[in-house]
């Protein structure tokens, strides 16, 4: 596997992560049409571009409850807002 594909791998799964704290299943949100496969996938690109995906790994480590707010440095966090709010995207 590159290291190209690995770093994709490893933002799906943080994507996926983040969406879960935030009280959102991505893909019943993208069965239902709420969120478009290729907006999910753009989630994962911005994600894949993070400069510290170890520290937003920890991060989902610490938390016990939902949030509302994901970290300061999420470039995902507008998607995760307007999908709680209901929202397509």
């Amino acid at each position: 596997m590159t290291m190209i594909t690995t770093r994709y791998k490893e933002a799906a799964d943080l994507v996926d992560r983040m969406g879960a704290q935030h009280a959102l299943d991505l893909e019943t949100l993208v069965q239902s049409g709420q969120l478009a496969m290729d907006t999910l996938g753009d989630a994962v690109v911005r994600c894949a571009g993070c400069t510290d995906p170890a520290g937003c790994g920890a991060w989902l480590d610490a938390q016990a409850e939902p949030v509302t707010q994901g970290p300061t440095m999420c470039r995902n966090q507008p998607l995760f807002d307007l999908l709680r709010e209901g929202k397509s995207a």
